[in-house]
Order: structure tokens, then C-alpha cells, then sequence
């Protein structure tokens, strides 16, 4: 994934081994930018911890917790799908 020029990795983690992914975690080459959680375990990524500005306007604000919260639902949707996957670009 891309923002801003910057290439940012996306980590989906089973944590407890059940098969669907609990949490996805998103990196940058600064470091860690924010952590998704699924903590009711529906299947629906519902709670993100932000480490870093994400959508480049100088703060960590609301907008960087929707931002992710989209994307680590896109990205938990995908694996529905392992045989079709698609780059998810911010």
C-alpha cells in the first residue's frame, strides 16, 4: 500500500489460530504506523490503536483511525479470497 509516496506493509495475524485473522498490523520503514483489532471476534476488524499520521496532515487524529479501520476491513475481506488477491491503495 501506498500514502503519500510512502510504502506501508500490511502484517494479517491469526493470534489465537482459529483461521480468521484477529488483528492486522501496518508498517513502515520508520517503524510500527498503527494496529487493527478484531476484539469481539465477528470477523470484523472494530477497534485501531494509531502510532503514526497516516493520512500526511500533521496530527493522528479520527481521520487516521477511519483510514485504517477501512483498510483492515478491505484487507480481512480479501482473504475470502486467496485465490483473487489486489493491492489496496490508500
Amino acid at each position: 500500500m501506498s500514502a503519500h509516496g510512502r510504502v506501508i506493509f500490511a502484517n494479517l495475524i491469526d493470534a489465537n489460530g482459529d483461521g480468521a485473522i484477529d488483528m492486522v498490523s501496518f508498517l513502515d520503514e520508520k517503524g510500527s504506523i498503527g494496529l487493527a483489532v478484531d476484539s469481539t471476534g465477528n470477523g470484523k476488524i472494530d477497534k485501531v490503536y494509531v502510532f503514526q499520521d497516516v493520512t500526511g496532515d500533521g496530527k493522528m487524529d479520527s481521520d487516521d483511525e477511519v483510514l485504517l479501520l477501512n483498510k483492515a476491513n478491505e484487507l480481512v475481506a480479501d482473504t475470502a479470497n486467496p485465490q483473487n488477491p489486489r493491492l489496496i491503495s490508500f
